[in-house]
């Protein structure tokens, strides 16, 4: 059986690291949420995360946000090797229905897979 787990590598945590993503200016939006894209950096695919108080106002809504796309990106970053990703939440995602934020979050994931590679 694979692996479910979530790994450090998969993350991306120091400010450095999302400030790369930030300055490749390459960005990309679903009806939920905006990402930000850095391509080609040659190794796994990772996932920073940034759900803002303004957003979401209880922290039960910000961690259900990051609950739901660290699991889809989990299961579905595979086409995705090579890619850094910062995803922020819209404010239509707080309402919104789980299935409806896993559909939206595997639209934006086959959408970015289909980027041509720099």
């Amino acid at each position: 059986m694979a692996s479910q787990r979530f790994p450090r590598a998969a993350r991306l945590v120091s400010k450095p690291q999302f400030d790369a993503v930030f300055a490749a200016g390459l960005r990309q939006h679903s009806d939920y949420f905006r990402v930000h894209v850095l391509k080609d950096t040659g190794a796994d695919a990772r996932v920073g995360l940034a759900i803002a108080k303004r957003v979401a106002k209880r922290a039960v809504d910000r961690n259900r946000l990051k609950r739901i796309a660290r699991e889809a990106f989990r299961c579905r970053s595979e086409p995705l090797v090579g890619y850094d990703l910062v995803l922020y939440a819209k404010d239509a995602a707080v309402p919104a229905s789980t299935a409806a934020l896993r559909a939206d979050l595997q639209r934006l994931f086959q959408r970015l897979a289909r980027l041509p590679k720099a």
